[in-house]
């Protein structure tokens, strides 16, 4: 009877120990190399923490997409052209603060579509540029949103008072 208690110890203990032999014989796996089988519980934990990773990034980019999204247009009913509150960033990476009649603004960057139809053709410190039907647009600059909209074609507010004319190319 002594000798099988003495054999029934001999296999619980291989077994207890064969998993960590197991693992310290295996080849160093760099972060990138999925394995083929979870062998051990430390492929187990890796694969767990792997999957936590990639379920946060993901979290993180839907809510940094959200933001853009809630961030870029605050009205999307905004019509007529806007003028800019100001102009942010550095280098080319400078985006305009559009504000339109009614107070509604939108942020954008060269390249990007803004209501009333328009898209932004360039953005620099002193002009932000848009077009619409192949005809450019030059902002004027306020820190007040635009008065109601006229009757007539499209002028924009022009940096000089009681001048509002359309951006023309080479001046």
């Amino acid at each position: 009877m002594e000798i099988n208690k003495k054999t029934a110890l001999i296999w619980a203990v291989t077994l207890l120990l064969a998993p960590a032999f197991h693992a310290s014989a295996q080849t160093a796996r760099t972060p990138d190399q999925s394995p083929s089988t979870a062998n051990t519980l430390a492929d187990l934990t890796e694969i767990q923490l792997r999957r936590l990773t990639y379920e946060a990034l993901t979290g993180m980019n839907e809510a940094k997409l959200a933001y853009e999204k809630t961030s870029r247009v605050e009205d999307r009913s905004a019509s007529g052209v806007p003028t800019v509150r100001s102009v942010q960033g550095v280098g080319a990476q400078l985006s305009a603060v559009l504000v339109y009649v009614g107070g509604a603004q939108a942020t954008a960057r060269a390249g990007e579509d803004v209501p009333g139809g328009y898209r932004v053709k360039s953005v620099s410190v002193d002009r932000v540029v848009l077009t619409r039907n192949g005809q450019d647009l030059r902002l004027g600059f306020s820190a007040a949103a635009p008065q109601g909209t006229s009757d007539g074609p499209a002028r924009l507010s022009s940096p000089f008072p009681g001048a509002a004319v359309p951006f023309q190319p080479g001046r």
